[in-house]
């Protein structure tokens, strides 16, 4: 069984060489210190979606449906979330009876625990407040409204041209 967890680290200032070789070497030493622990990496987001600010598919997802008013688009985006969260506790569950004897570990699959059930409570909460009443106020269309036409010179038609 694999489990991934993924932390981001954020700092007041760019790290000198020296420094980032002293985060890297601890990092490096976690898996023989910890136990059960395949492997650490630590480096900058290979994918780069992360380097500045939080992005996620999920908020973008319910962005999306929000602003299109579309009760069944966000009920399907939230099913999605809430039944790949509940996958994700229960992978955390196993993880933590692979490791009842560490108390590090266990630490660990607390942690991530706990960002579950919190993106959990995002996902009830976005249940409760983006109510079909609410979506219908934030709906965006997706083209403006035509303004309506005016002839302020009856000799022109609707081609300009004038008669």
């Amino acid at each position: 069984m694999t489990v991934q967890h993924i932390v981001l680290f954020s700092f007041p200032r760019p790290l000198s060489e020296g420094e980032a070789a002293d985060m890297r070497a601890m990092v490096a030493s976690w898996p023989a210190q910890i136990g059960l622990m395949g492997k650490c990496r630590f480096g900058t987001d290979l994918t780069g979606a992360r380097t500045r600010g939080y992005r996620d598919d999920f908020f973008l997802k319910v962005m999306a449906a929000a602003q299109a008013g579309d009760p069944a688009r966000l009920a399907a985006v939230l099913r999605h979330q809430r039944v790949y969260l509940l996958t994700e506790l229960r992978s955390l569950a196993d993880a933590r009876a692979a490791a009842s004897g560490s108390p590090v570990v266990g630490l660990l699959v607390k942690a991530a625990e706990l960002h579950v059930r919190a993106d959990l409570g995002v996902v009830d909460a976005a249940e409760h407040d983006l109510t079909p009443e609410t979506l219908a106020a934030l709906r965006v269309h997706s083209a403006p409204a035509e303004a309506p036409r005016t002839r302020a010179n009856p000799a022109h038609d609707r081609r300009g041209e004038t008669g």
